[in-house]
């Protein structure tokens, strides 16, 4: 074999080692932020349970995930917050965080496709918004000890509480793969 041949062989072998390599790359779709929807941006419960506290508060917000994928991308967050707030204010706290997510979903030309929960189960949320699908949960108000929020003692018109939500979001990045998703059984 000469040499000539030899290269023409190993550059076609190489081309084919690498072209599940290039593939993968051509078909990833890479995190970028400005592709996560304003709600996803900008629902933040602090802001909502701030008022509702007696003065004590912990938060703590997981930190965002991004991670790539064939044909779409995906985006995560959570939050989480003890506070020191008024026992008559536990449904209207949750109420109040429903209808802010709620707003934020459709103000940012969002589409709800199910919600279902009320104050005392917890929220769960499914939107669309052009090539994005998300859910969002805002999980049932749960009972803590009052010294994980640094006060020993509670009034009886006082509870420690923890609040937690999350969100969820994949960006799709034709129309085509977001209705596959929409609609796996291929029924239209």
């Amino acid at each position: 074999m000469t040499l000539k041949t030899r290269l023409v062989v190993a550059t076609i072998l190489l081309s084919i080692a690498c072209l599940p390599y290039i593939a993968s790359y051509c078909f990833m779709v890479f995190p970028r932020p400005e592709r996560e929807s304003e709600a996803f941006k900008n629902f933040d419960p602090s802001k909502i349970v701030e008022p509702f506290t007696c003065g004590h508060s912990w938060n703590a917000s997981r930190p965002m995930s991004m991670s790539a994928g064939w044909f779409a991308m995906h985006f995560e967050k959570g939050f989480q917050g003890r506070y020191i707030l008024r026992v008559r204010d536990r449904g209207l706290l949750m109420s109040k965080l429903s209808e802010d997510l709620t707003s934020k979903l459709l103000s940012d030309g969002g589409q709800i496709l199910e919600q279902s929960g009320d104050p005392v189960s917890g929220f769960h949320f499914r939107y669309k918004k052009s090539h994005t699908v998300g859910e969002a949960t805002i999980k049932p108000l749960q009972t803590i000890d009052s010294r994980l929020v640094q006060k020993t003692s509670l009034s009886n018109a006082e509870v420690a509480l923890s609040v937690e939500t999350s969100m969820t979001e994949t960006w799709y990045r034709t129309d085509r793969e977001l209705l596959t998703f929409l609609n796996p059984s291929g029924a239209h």
